[in-house]
């Protein structure tokens, strides 16, 4: 889950995206997995403490109180669908790529994106076993590309890394590396979704853990890796307007059979991503509604066990936001779902990072106060905030538009409960 819901559209199109930022995506790449590093620690800390399904929202929920549940909740819920949503925008731009008779802008781009989610939902009303074997053969078969063509570029690729790692002089570097760095996280989300589906999870208070750090690391070094291959397999100026960076830079190494191969096993990780990421938001309402903060509809299940309401309007918001888009061009409004994604699912982490500093000084008297654990959460809450800096005011703005739209239904059944 962690592995395969991490790499997914992510590491296949921001290189395209952080193509004019030069050797400062290199810096943003290390910091960010140093950061993403600690916000697992803190989650899998948390995993063993808490135990009950719905990941960061239970552990707030538990730990800080109702009010910072839901709201986490609701903003890790949002994060989820258009994360979904970017993902099937970059799975229609490598589909242009097979078929370059259709363009990957309008409306072939978002029917190809709508089929795709509707297909995963269909696939997901059978139940969360056959989701689980997916996510299990999709991780498999999308390491390939992002190993092979890598390893390509460091061998074959003509591009000279000083030329490739020149950055933009003009822009403060602090205002870049800050961008870069929320960019980047983008291709660590997923980092939480293992933490979700605890009462599906064997042993989950090990293998939540376990899974996070391991997965976490395993990953890190995936895109670093992949990162500096594709750079160096194309130019620059080519690289920052493509909408599928390694489907070129396989036609460029391999040829147009090697790019078509390549661009398969890309889809199908997008598609593992995707997967993982419907499960997460299937599944977190139906934790927030077994607590009273969501609709009861939420929970109902069809023969399966499959909650098909929740999946059902999930699906729903996530259409609606690729029609949205539909006129919009593909790499700049990926990367505006990209960068709402990630400040909606920040602000949870953060919480996340609180929830551990109050299960310390709770536990002051009976426990003595674990240093590491402290200065580990303290460092996952100033990552997270400055992350939420970086975004810049307007995308703090629509993040916090975003938050406040679950208010009617926090009050609504708050007033109910009470």
């Amino acid at each position: 889950m962690v592995v395969g819901t991490m790499i997914g559209s992510g590491i296949f199109l921001i290189p395209s995206v952080l193509a004019p930022y030069g050797s400062i995506s290199l810096l943003g790449w290390f910091l960010t997995a140093f950061g993403a590093l600690l916000i697992a620690l803190t989650l899998g800390s948390l995993s063993t403490r808490v135990e009950k399904e719905g990941g960061p929202y239970a552990y707030c929920h538990e730990l800080i109180g109702p009010a910072v549940g839901f709201f986490m909740g609701w903003g890790l819920w949002v994060s989820f669908w258009l994360a979904i949503a970017a993902s099937s925008l970059a799975f229609s731009g490598y589909v242009s790529a097979m078929f370059p008779l259709f363009d990957h802008e309008g409306v072939f781009r978002t029917l190809i994106s709508l089929l795709l989610v509707w297909c995963l939902a269909s696939f997901f009303l059978l139940g969360i076993r056959g989701v689980g074997f997916l996510q299990l053969l999709t991780t498999i078969l999308k390491l390939m590309p992002l190993l092979l063509i890598p390893a390509l570029g460091f061998l074959y690729g003509d591009q000279s890394l000083s030329e490739t790692l020149v950055y933009n002089k003009e822009v403060g570097f602090f205002e870049q590396i800050s961008k870069v760095i929320l960019i980047t996280m983008f291709a660590f989300l997923g980092i939480e979704v293992a933490t979700i589906p605890a009462n599906e999870t064997i042993n989950p208070k090990k293998t939540i853990h376990r899974a996070l750090f391991f997965g976490l690391l395993s990953v890190s070094f995936v895109y670093f890796f992949a990162t500096m291959g594709v750079w160096l397999a194309l130019p620059t100026d080519a690289l920052s307007n493509s909408p599928s960076p390694f489907a070129d830079a396989a036609e460029i190494l391999i040829g147009p059979i090697g790019a078509t191969v390549i661009t398969i096993g890309i889809m199908i990780s997008i598609i593992g991503s995707m997967n993982g990421s419907l499960l997460a938001a299937v599944l977190l309402p139906q934790s927030m509604a077994s607590d009273k903060l969501f609709p009861k509809m939420f929970q109902d299940k069809n023969k399966y066990e499959a909650p098909w309401k929740s999946l059902a309007i999930v699906v729903m918001l996530i259409s609606v936001v690729l029609l949205l888009g539909s006129t919009t061009n593909l790499v700049t409004y990926y990367e505006k779902l990209l960068i709402l994604s990630t400040l909606t699912a920040i602000l949870p982490f953060a919480a996340c990072a609180i929830a551990e500093l109050v299960l310390q000084v709770r536990e002051r008297h009976s426990h003595s106060i674990n240093i590491f654990t402290l200065l580990r959460a303290l460092g996952a809450l100033i990552f997270s905030v400055c992350m939420i800096i970086g975004g810049g005011l307007e995308s703090v703005i629509y993040g916090a538009f975003i938050l406040a739209a679950g208010a009617p239904i926090y009050l609504r059944y708050k007033r109910t409960n009470r």
